[in-house]
């Protein structure tokens, strides 16, 4: 029976909280039904937030404890001397910040082993619709009969008109999508393709050089959701990994060919229309508040950031005309949210954390930093360092202890 679980993922209510306590988290905070509706995330934060307080848990981790106070002393700053800011923001974002500690602190010992697991058979699903996506009469009646009845919550507020067709696991191809590149692309339950990128990146990652699987299986499963993206940071994070993955073969023959196929890879990833030319066009439009090309996007958060250089919080619809869809680029968006000093201590405590995170499955330090660097590859496209998973990565890092934590 224990073999059947282990294999198949069956869930024990008692055992396996902490993986129920994850997906839910994901779902709230990226999947394309529940993430505009912020009242979730904040209702399971304060749920878990009370059991924590409730049990009397303590944690003597003086990093988290900085960050806390950095972080709401920041808040309180904002507040007062920035007209657009309300005490509720205070209350919202502090729900937030310390909310994303409560659920790491229960996820911490198995959060690699849980974010490759979910993350793997969320794969799983995702290929098979996207398989089944190519049937026409099939795919018209997921689209146009089911998925009708579970409209997006909040929906009004999305960027995309209608926001994302979906049946809560699965987020199918629209118009919106397909006019990109014109080809089918793989959302997965995520609200796009990029974002799917970002969670399959980080779980082959983190099974490559982490938890060492030996369910090598897995790894295929997630190159091939990765392909099905048609994500250009995607396929930037994959070529990144898989670059690694060859030079640390201690096999010579077995390096040089795997480094070969990756420069071959590379040749050819760079000549694909969506991307090679997708890149150029991107870098050509790069103007200030512009969020068509992330390029731009990024030329514009350098604005932001002179505005408000000490404490963050620029209004970046001051550059856009109301528009607000220009945070498309999230590698400065910590810098923007935060201020400099405030930006700088983050990144450096993310640094610290993800070190401290591998270091617990591998004896090479490199890798965290490696791991880093996916991260700010991640970034470029997507707002990630704003978002609640990598708030709770950021504190499961922070608690983590070399050689501790359970492997796959």
């Amino acid at each position: 029976m224990q073999g059947l679980r282990q294999e198949f993922g069956i869930v024990d209510m008692k055992k396996d909280i902490d993986y129920i306590l994850f997906v839910l988290t994901l779902a709230f905070t990226t999947f394309e039904f529940f993430f505009r509706e912020e009242m979730l995330f904040w209702f399971l934060a304060l749920i878990v937030g009370c059991v924590f307080i409730g049990t009397q848990r303590v944690v003597n981790v003086k990093s988290i404890y900085v960050i806390f106070f950095l972080f709401v002393l920041l808040y309180v700053f904002q507040y007062l001397y920035q007209d657009r800011y309300k005490i509720t923001s205070i209350i919202s974002r502090c729900i937030t910040l310390f909310g994303s500690f409560f659920i790491a602190y229960y996820l911490r010992k198995r959060f690699v082993k849980i974010f490759v697991d979910i993350i793997y058979y969320i794969s799983i699903i995702s290929l098979l619709f996207y398989g089944l996506s190519f049937i026409p009469s099939l795919n018209s009646f997921l689209m146009y009969q089911i998925a009708p009845h579970f409209v997006s919550l909040n929906v009004e507020e999305a960027v995309q008109e209608g926001g994302g067709i979906n049946i809560l696991f699965y987020n199918f191809q629209t118009e919106y999508l397909l006019a990109g590149i014109n080809m089918m692309r793989n959302c997965g339950p995520f609200w796009e393709p990029g974002m799917f990128a970002v969670y399959l990146s980080i779980a082959l990652f983190f099974n490559l050089f982490a938890v060492h699987s030996k369910r090598r299986y897995c790894n295929i499963i997630f190159v091939l959701s990765l392909i099905t993206t048609f994500s250009t940071s995607g396929y930037v994070s994959g070529l990144f990994i898989l670059v690694l993955y060859a030079f640390q073969q201690k096999n010579i023959f077995l390096a040089l060919l795997g480094i070969g196929c990756v420069v071959m890879g590379i040749w050819g990833f760079m000549n694909l229309d969506f991307v090679g030319k997708k890149i150029i066009e991107q870098m050509n439009s790069a103007t200030l508040g512009n969020d068509r090309s992330r390029f731009g996007a990024f030329v514009s958060q350098i604005e932001l950031i002179k505005m408000s250089p000490l404490f963050g919080g620029a209004d970046f619809t001051t550059l856009t005309g109301g528009d607000r869809r220009t945070l498309a680029s999230g590698t400065l968006l910590p810098f923007i949210l935060y201020g400099i000093p405030v930006g700088i201590v983050f990144y450096g405590y993310m640094l610290k954390a993800v070190k401290q995170l591998l270091s617990a499955y591998t004896q090479y330090p490199y890798y965290g930093i490696m791991f880093f660097v996916l991260l700010l590859i991640l970034s470029f496209s997507q707002t990630i360092f704003s978002q609640e998973m990598f708030l709770i990565i950021l504190f499961v890092g922070l608690m983590t202890q070399k050689k501790q934590y359970e492997r796959i």
